[in-house]
């Protein structure tokens, strides 16, 4: 090897850097002090083979191509083609650029504070890694009560995931502050809609109130303007666009006073992504009513308390007067095989043909009718009569109705909704409507998911999903209500029986771009490979490869990445998944949605138990070794230290990874 260059040596020897091979190179930036290089920067221009030109104005920095090369993965691709010595950053300015490009030299830097934003940009561009986290930590510093929704809004252009989470974290915080001091009218549209959509996804149906309070304090100040916002997204021919998009319409139309078409609203109820009441209440009050908004949300406040209050009063009298006739039919069958039973006998037929025992039977018969009992139902004949039967349970169910407070012919049951499904097998609406009330009926709900498979529910939503394998509503509610109902052991196999992980798969893979199926097809198949017959299903209808899929397609969807670590966990305990998943890139895949979320506990917890799992066969250990994930796994075990299943799962992990043999 030749010598290497000394601290002291000529200026002129720095020429001999352009005669060593790219190992030497490296010894060379190891050893050498960053002095050396900064002096090849700022005193040896004439030695330099690289220009790089800033800003609209062209100004031009001289750099050396092995120096950017060794520093930058970016400058590396890029400069390892010789015909190329010269690159235009005209959207980053010289007092932007020419910090970072000393930065590659000397390996330290002071940036002002007005440049952090770009210089986070330019970093990421160049791909520097260590100086986007030095930069964020400045930047994080400066976060406060008074900026902190204009930085969220920011973070999310210049894709800061770290930024992004303190913001959301400190404004969900400080949300009912930010109200009373009046900051969300000064928003911007766009920093409006980012706010808007942050609040919907964290806080929906729990804190509707919030949501609406945001909305009526924005409105009154700004006019909303539907121009360009939506184009690009529409075309990606995704629901969730769709109905933000027409929820925004509304908004407009409010403003401008303009009347609201009732078919609106009810396209509205077929998505839980806003909380239908919010804009239904705006409607009604015309935008113009704010303070009779919150006279008319106090008075209906206090009926529904009221009603609670004379409801519960009839239900104490009615079991009370059930009781009563217990104790009878009790005494009546403790005294049948006394010496008197013949007499008692007697009292007793006197006694049910008296006024009195008419009276409790029908006491007995309305509390047979109440919420505690199931509602003898009548099916309909008509289609069109069965259809809105379900449509008008389903949207009373949305907008949280107790079945108290429903006329009782508008109720539905198991029984009825499986009947209906199988009655009119090619109405599309009769089948979407059944599958999300069987979904309601069964969310975590161990009794209503067994009664669900003793009626046959599983085989006619498996049936929907075949008659309609193109209808998007019909396949996200089927997945839904699969992923509900197979939390039940016995219907994990039912559904394989029936051929369902074959139908879920298929609907992930028709409906690639939509994130709500791939998000529901993930859940059940997580629950569905719980059993170890299913985990060889999965595998062989390609189910590895469609998870594997949706989680490379929403690199930012942290449910999809939540499910999709989840379902790997789970079919990674069989030998042979753990090759499947290996060739089909899932290792790396699992890393990156532990990179890419750093702050969530449920990926890094389900990531960890895949990785666990999967470090187990020899190929997946070198490959996740090569890797080099210590730093990431250490990471999440700092970060959520009082997690005991990160923390085994985890130090499993590593003693295995340290494992050479």
């Amino acid at each position: 090897m030749k010598p290497l260059i000394k601290k002291n040596n000529n200026n002129n020897n720095f020429q001999n850097l352009y005669q060593f091979n790219s190992e030497e190179m490296d010894d060379f930036l190891l050893k050498s002090a960053s002095h050396d290089l900064f002096t090849i920067y700022s005193t040896q221009k004439k030695f330099s083979d690289f220009t790089i030109y800033c800003g609209k104005e062209k100004t031009p920095i001289n750099c050396h191509k092995i120096i950017l090369n060794s520093r930058s993965y970016f400058f590396h691709a890029l400069t390892s083609q010789e015909e190329i010595n010269d690159i235009h950053f005209l959207d980053f300015e010289y007092n932007v650029v020419e910090p970072i490009i000393k930065y590659l030299y000397k390996g330290k830097i002071e940036i002002k504070e007005e440049n952090l934003e770009k210089s986070f940009e330019f970093a990421d561009k160049i791909r520097l890694a260590k100086l986007k986290v030095k930069i964020e930590k400045e930047i994080e510093k400066r976060i406060d009560q008074t900026n902190m929704i204009f930085v969220f809004y920011r973070a999310k252009e210049i894709k800061s995931a770290h930024l992004s989470s303190v913001c959301q974290e400190m404004i969900l915080k400080n949300i009912s502050s930010l109200l009373q001091q009046n900051q969300i009218a000064a928003l911007n549209q766009n920093a409006f809609l980012n706010l808007l959509e942050l609040l919907i996804s964290n806080l929906q149906w729990k804190k509707s109130e919030v949501i609406r309070d945001v909305i009526i304090q924005w409105v009154k100040n700004n006019q909303l303007k539907n121009q360009e916002f939506f184009t690009n997204e529409i075309q990606m021919n995704d629901d969730k666009f769709k109905t933000k998009k027409m929820v925004f319409d509304i908004l407009i139309k409010l403003q401008q006073m303009q009347a609201i078409e009732e078919s609106q609203i009810q396209q509205l109820t077929k998505h839980r992504i806003f909380p239908l009441e919010i804009f239904t209440d705006l409607i009604n009050l015309k935008m113009v009513q704010f303070n009779q908004f919150f006279q008319a949300m106090e008075r209906e406040y206090q009926e529904k308390k009221q009603r609670e209050i004379e409801y519960n009063q009839n239900i104490n009298i009615l079991e009370e007067n059930y009781s009563e006739q217990q104790i009878i039919q009790q005494d009546y069958q403790n005294y049948q095989n006394s010496e008197n039973q013949q007499i008692i006998q007697q009292d007793y037929q006197n006694y049910q043909n008296s006024e009195n025992q008419q009276i409790i039977q029908q006491d007995y018969q309305n509390y047979q009718n109440s919420e505690n009992q199931q509602i003898q139902e009548i099916i309909p004949k008509e289609e069109n009569v069965a259809q809105n039967l379900l449509a008008n349970f389903r949207n009373k169910k949305l907008q949280n109705i107790q079945d108290q407070d429903m006329n009782p012919h508008e109720i539905v049951g198991i029984q009825t909704t499986i009947d209906l499904m199988n009655i009119f097998p090619s109405n599309p609406d009769i089948q979407e409507h059944a599958c999300f009330i069987l979904h309601y009926f069964s969310f975590e709900n161990d009794e209503k998911q067994n009664e669900i498979r003793k009626f046959k529910g599983i085989e006619s939503i498996i049936q929907a999903m075949i008659h309609f394998p193109n209808n998007l509503q019909i396949q996200s509610n089927s997945c839904l209500v699969l992923r509900s109902l197979s939390e039940n052991e016995k219907n994990q196999l039912e559904i394989r029986k029936l051929r369902g992980i074959e139908f879920i798969l298929k609907a992930m893979n028709n409906f690639p771009t939509n994130p709500f199926i791939q998000i529901q097809g993930c859940g059940a198949l997580q629950n569905i490979s719980v059993n170890r017959q299913n985990k060889i299903e999965i595998r062989n209808q390609n189910g590895i490869e469609t998870i594997i899929n949706a989680m490379r397609y929403f690199p930012n969807n942290e449910d999809v990445q939540i499910q999709g670590c989840w379902s790997l966990a789970n079919l990674s305990l069989n030998k042979k998944n753990k090759i499947e998943i290996r060739n089909q890139n899932g290792i790396e895949t699992i890393i990156n949605a532990m990179r890419y979320f750093p702050n969530n506990e449920d990926v890094q917890e389900n990531g960890c138990w895949s990785l666990k799992n999967l470090v187990l066969n020899e190929e997946n250990r070198k490959l996740i070794q090569k890797l080099d994930i210590k730093v990431l796994i250490q990471t999440a075990m700092r970060k959520f230290s009082s997690n005991d299943y990160i923390q085994k799962k985890a130090k499993t992990l590593l003693l295995e990874l340290q494992n050479e043999n």
